[in-house]
């Protein structure tokens, strides 16, 4: 890795998802009603759930610096009973307000006093980004009231955002998701686009690192990829094409110029297929390493945040538009 991408492979903080999610969809949700059965949550199964989960985090909790509550998706009554009976147990996990919840919900967990919140819904469910902005929106003026100066009152982690609008929308304390290693699994890489020659990663206002417009993905596995659901975008107009070798030769050059810059090679096969030299055309791992970078450069390329209201009229392009 060059000078310019710090630290890219190393772990600094550690957060322990609960399974909720997970949970929800296995043992709740109903795929043909699309509909949740809300009785296994009162069931010994779950419960059950619950008591594995507190002793694994009894015995592992010091490896972790955060873990959350086992949350009820839908029923914020049901989560806050979980929460509590968590917390009777010696344990303080951070709570889980999903897609949907009102905004007293979200005010009764900040009165309480919680510091570290989580906010859930960006996935799953048939919820569109549209529908999640609206919604966190709202969250998010109650989170940064005027009162505070329009800044945050408590740290806020995003389940499932790593979508470009969210991720750049609001002042997140953290967030996670499994896009960038999906995507590397089907080929993609993400790369950010070029204004006047440079890449948006490292034009300079203020002294700051702004990603003011939307990395693009490339798919670059010289294999066929099956995954109808994955939407691609060129890293130009022109370049409709999704191998690299018939990309146009400008569009391979602003390809190569990044994976230089990262430090990541492009890689090599020879004519029958065999591997001559890892790298993003032939290598998940290598398409992982050159695409989290941009989330890693993204991380810390926020501005400081200035506004007074969110509002999708208002604020439609993200906060660096």
């Amino acid at each position: 890795m060059t000078k310019d991408i710090p630290h890219v492979c190393n772990v600094r903080s550690l957060f322990l998802d609960s399974g909720a999610f997970s949970l929800y969809y296995k043992r709740a949700f109903n795929k043909q009603s699309r509909q949740a059965d809300y009785t296994f949550y009162d069931s010994e199964g779950f419960w059950d759930y619950v008591e594995a989960y507190i002793t694994f985090v009894h015995k592992y909790g010091h490896l972790f610096d955060v873990y959350a509550n086992v949350d009820v998706i839908g029923d914020v009554d049901a989560s806050w009973r979980v929460l509590k009976y968590i917390e009777s147990r010696g344990l303080r996990p951070i709570p889980v307000i999903h897609f949907g919840a009102s905004e007293s919900t979200l005010r009764k967990h900040l009165e309480a006093g919680y510091s570290y919140i989580a906010l859930g819904g960006a996935a799953g469910n048939g919820t569109t980004q549209e529908d999640y902005l609206r919604w966190a929106d709202r969250m998010w003026s109650v989170i940064c009231p005027r009162s505070n100066g329009y800044h945050p009152t408590c740290k806020v982690h995003g389940f499932a955002v790593t979508a470009y609008r969210p991720l750049t929308r609001y002042p997140w304390y953290s967030v996670d998701s499994a896009s960038c290693v999906k995507y590397s699994a089907y080929g993609f890489i993400y790369i950010p686009r070029k204004f006047r020659g440079v890449f948006s990663v490292y034009r300079d206002v203020g002294g700051r690192r702004v990603f003011d417009v939307p990395p693009v993905s490339l798919q670059v596995s010289e294999r066929s990829i099956a995954g109808e659901d994955i939407n691609t975008f060129a890293v130009f107009p022109e370049s409709t094409v999704s191998k690299f070798d018939n990309l146009p030769w400008s569009s391979q050059v602003h390809v190569r110029e990044w994976l230089d810059k990262v430090g990541v090679p492009l890689g090599k096969n020879s004519e029958d297929g065999t591997v001559l030299e890892q790298g993003v055309i032939n290598s998940h791992k290598m398409r992982f390493l050159a695409s989290r970078v941009c989330f890693e450069m993204l991380a810390g390329a926020k501005l400081p945040y200035k506004r007074d209201a969110f509002s999708l009229e208002t604020q439609d392009g993200g906060l660096f538009r």
